[in-house]
């Protein structure tokens, strides 16, 4: 049996007893219950401090199996408080073989005691016991009676929050501190007559930080004459919010004489009016600390203020108020690590390993560091044994889903909590507040605007983040909504689903608009301003992107329209383009937009090179060209043909590279692009650097880069400082080698072009290897490696593989640098790039050729020297015929 059930059992147990039922049932079963689960988590923790080696999992099942529930109840309760002789006696009969009582015995004792304290601090469940101790007393006689009036007087409670002047209820022994505290504490301390309004959205735990805030102050002896707590309910699910006059009896009750009435009116408001007044009498020169909890507005509040000096009041509230002498703190979701720490305290209560550090951090952030949903759901984990952990953090993190209504044993579920601050809103502002739900991100006040077809959308966003609806952040001017709350928008907006369908295509077309400005920004020489905008849109781009592919959606006109942009090759890993990039040719196809077929197929072609899909990518080039020749598209062709050139040129087919560059430089001088001659100039630099005519290519690279300086193109000049490099490089010019290397990764890093930053982490390794610096050229290959399988770039991974390959060799360590030939090779024939295929035979002729292997090892030159010939690299041909020759006088090589 697991100690959850118990709860009841205990309170049947007490409705089995001699008791008046009319007595206890003027308490409810759930508030009970609730307190007594309580008093058993807190006796559990204590015992877990006071007793660390104790098995904590015992009391699950060991500890009560073989005994019914009601009969180990009975025997807690007995006589009204827990019996620690009567439990251990059930204990010994009910023990199971092998269990060593000497060890467990001192453990269960100190769990009685511990229970029975915490019980006696419980006021619902203190007021059922001793009402059924006070009736049993008149049928009992002799010494039962007097043992009975003495429990009866050990268990008396100390005055209840109706009566006493320290009512602060304790802090939760989860809690993790958070800056805010401070802040409040800076609040309270400062000066006479504070007010601190802590405000946050609901579960953001504003009630807790407030609490640790006043203990604080409390301990230091700021408030020695009162310390009032009252729940004013302005947002509690399904209660209705105490208005001023009821307040204020409740205030005043611990300030009235023995028998003495309230004054009375005859209006409510002539009630406040009086009320409000005896309330400062009575209070006045009191070092006294009022909270007032969980406020709804400033009308709730302003007649619970004493405005005495001597008194320092906190109010919480879901909404910004505004109060005379008020310091506001506005509470934001946790850090990650706090939000973490909580999840692991809460979840590992009965088991310490119940989760791990990692599935904490996973926990918090699909809980969105939302305090409250932390709580409920490490709750769940920590009284669930049972339930599988992973799953259960991957369902609440699944946004397409709708939001796990999670709730605490006895208290309000989150879904609750969170919506009940939509019954401040009138019908129109709830309408509009659903709408923001399809903002993946964040968002300004145009794109709110679009999307509600409104003239103005400032005031009511200003109405919404007063309500701590949705969040602003000054720096950005950009608003949003937590993820869990934006979950309850989502399902909201989606009952409705005309309006639904219309909310979305209204975004759809508003970011469709800030997608084209960002590609126009970057095709520009405003590439960083581009590409900056793309990152601050992407997340409501890709929303869009998804709606409008939905099958039956009502925006799939508009799949075409989302893909064909340059900028998105920089900041789009290949496979998700290439998956917009086929939606958006089905459409294309389905509204026979030829154009936009042939720019998508342009567009495919580059994505599966990157991917190293080389037959995939020609095909698609082949089906682009063919539609522009057909459209007569001269620059569209153009910029078809280098594409395809650079293919064939990956491929180590140079010659039939070398032509298509050609035809494409002819179209781009017939139409005056400068642009698209740069390209083909870096291009054909890259073609005859390959083939060993550095000189020719240098000139290339020269021409190209005075096109890119005078248009401003940061892509393209960062190309044309890497080619430089590498032609640098090939000359034995070292420094100025890492010199271009370095301005082209810094535009590179500028950009966030990820591809370009891998090229150059390469080149910048090859350079350090050749400087004998081992260490820095390992580092750069890493990071190269690591870009490349971000990417998918096989291609860049080969290169690489190559290069640490080499690297090893040189440092002896040949088993390992077989094995990146070996990768190498494997990618090179993958992706047909007869160049990078001799290379490694080659440099795996040098390896076997070390160990002795020499038959192998000319094997491998031969088949080096073949493709090299084919490829028209002579140089190449000749130095790879020479270490054939040196392997046959006997004399050790070095690698290619």
């Amino acid at each position: 049996m697991l100690l959850g059930s118990f709860v009841g059992a205990v309170f049947t147990s007490l409705l089995a007893s001699r008791v008046d039922r009319a007595i206890v049932g003027r308490f409810s079963k759930k508030q009970v219950e609730k307190q007594i689960g309580e008093a058993l988590d807190e006796a559990l923790e204590r015992l877990r401090k006071a007793h660390p080696d104790f098995p904590m999992d015992f009391f699950d099942e060991d500890f009560l199996r073989g005994s019914a529930e009601d009969e180990f109840a009975a025997f807690l309760i007995a006589n009204g408080k827990p019996n620690p002789q009567a439990i251990t006696a059930l204990f010994k009969q009910r023990a199971m073989p092998g269990v060593e009582l000497a060890k467990v015995l001192p453990g269960i004792e100190a769990f009685v005691e511990m229970f029975d304290k915490a019980l006696l601090g419980k006021p619902a469940f203190t007021q059922v016991v001793l009402a059924r101790l006070t009736t049993d007393t008149n049928r009992l006689t002799g010494e039962l009676k007097e043992a009975v009036q003495a429990a009866l007087e050990l268990s008396t409670p100390s005055p209840t929050p109706a009566t006493t002047r320290f009512q602060l209820p304790p802090a939760p022994a989860d809690f993790v501190d958070r800056p805010e505290v401070e802040q409040i504490v800076a609040a309270l301390r400062n000066g006479s007559a504070a007010v601190s309004a802590v405000e946050g959205m609901g579960g953001i735990g504003k009630t807790v930080a407030a609490l640790v805030a006043a203990h604080r102050l409390a301990e230091e002896g700021l408030f020695p004459d009162a310390q009032i707590f009252i729940d004013l309910r302005g947002y509690t699910p399904g209660a209705k919010p105490m208005q001023p006059d009821e307040a204020l009896r409740v205030l005043l009750r611990p300030f009235l004489a023995p028998n003495e009435e309230l004054p009375q009116a005859r209006t409510e408001g002539e009630t406040t009016v009086i009320l409000g007044q005896l309330w400062r009498e009575r209070t006045r020169d009191l070092r006294m600390l009022l909270f007032l909890d969980n406020a709804r507005d400033e009308a709730d509040v302003r007649p619970l203020l004493t405005g005495h000096a001597e008194c320092a009041t906190v109010v919480t509230s879901r909404v910004k108020l505004t109060l005379p002498d008020v310091t506001p703190v506005s509470l934001e979701t946790l850090k990650p690590e706090a939000a973490a720490e909580l999840a692991r305290r809460r979840a590992n209560r009965r088991n310490a390993n119940r989760i791990t550090e990692a599935q904490s951090h996973a926990l918090a952030e699909a809980c969105g560091y939302l305090p409250l949903a932390i709580e409920i759901a490490a709750a769940t984990l920590d009284v669930q044994p049972a339930l599988d952990v992973l799953r259960f953090i991957a369902d609440i993190a699944d946004r397409s889903r709708s939001l796990p209504d999670l709730k605490l044993r006895g208290g309000s579920s989150l879904r609750a909590t969170l919506l009940v601050s939509l019954e401040t809103l009138t019908e129109e502002e709830c309408a509009l507040w659903q709408a923001l739900g399809v903002f993946d991100g964040g968002f300004d006040e145009a794109a709110a605007t679009a999307v509600w077809e409104a003239e103005d959308a400032g005031t009511t966003l200003g109405a919404l983040y007063e309500r701590h609806l949705i969040r602003y952040d000054n720096s950005s001017t950009r608003y949003a909504l937590h993820d869990l709350v934006r979950a309850l928008a989502l399902e909201a907006l989606a009952d409705n689903e005309p309006d639904a369908e219309g909310v979305r295509l209204r975004h759809a077309m508003h970011y469709l608009v800030k997608l084209a400005e960002a590609n126009e920004l970057y095709r520009s020489a405003r590439e960083t301003d581009g590409l900056a905008l793309l990152d601050l849109e992407l997340q409501n781009i890709r929303a869009s992107q998804a709606w409008a592919v939905r099958p039956g959606s009502t925006g799939a006109l508009l799949a075409q329209y989302f893909s064909n942009y340059a900028c998105l090759v920089v900041r789009l890993a290949p496979l998700e383009h290439i998956a917009w990039l086929d939606a958006s040719l089905a459409a294309a196809r389905a509204s026979q937009d030829k154009r936009g077929m042939a720019d998508t197929y342009g567009y495919l072609g580059l994505c599966n090179r990157t991917r190293g899909e080389f037959e995939r990518a020609e095909e698609m080039f082949r089906q682009s060209l063919a539609l522009n020749e057909d459209l007569g598209r001269k620059g569209a062709m153009a910029s078809v043909l280098d594409d395809r050139a650079n293919l064939f040129r990956a491929r180590g087919e140079l010659d039939q590279a070398e032509e298509m560059y050609g035809r494409s430089l002819a179209l781009n001088e017939e139409l005056g692009l400068i642009d698209g001659m740069a390209r083909n100039y870096g291009n054909l630099g890259n073609l005859y650097q390959t083939r060993g005519e550095l000189d020719r290519a240098e000139e290339m690279y020269r021409q190209s880069l005075a096109i890119d300086e005078k248009l401003g193109g940061k892509d393209r000049i960062a190309n044309q400082y890497g080619n430089l490099g590498t032609l640098s490089y090939a000359r034995g010019e070292f420094d100025r080698a890492e010199e271009m290397f370095r301005r082209s990764l810094a535009l590179n890093e500028e950009l966030g072009r990820k591809e370009g930053m891998a090229n150059q982490y390469g080149n910048l390794g090859t350079l350090s290897y050749a400087r004998g610096e081992f260490d820095r050229a390992e580092d750069m290959y890493g990071r190269c490696l690591a870009l490349n399988e971000e990417l998918g770039r096989k291609e860049g991974m080969a290169s690489t593989y190559i290069n640490l390959g080499s690297l090893h060799y040189s440092r002896g360590q040949l088993d390992r640098a077989e094995e990146m030939y070996g990768r190498c090779l494997a990618l090179n024939e993958e992706l047909g790039r007869r160049e990078d295929m001799a290379t490694a035979y080659a440099n795996l002729g040098i390896l076997n050729h070390a160990r002795g292997e020499l038959v192998l090892a000319e094997d491998m030159y031969r088949r080096s020297i073949a493709l090299f010939r084919e490829l028209g690299a002579q140089h190449m041909v000749e130095k790879a015929e020479g270490w054939l020759r040196v392997l046959r006088g006997g004399q050790a090589v070095e690698h290619a």
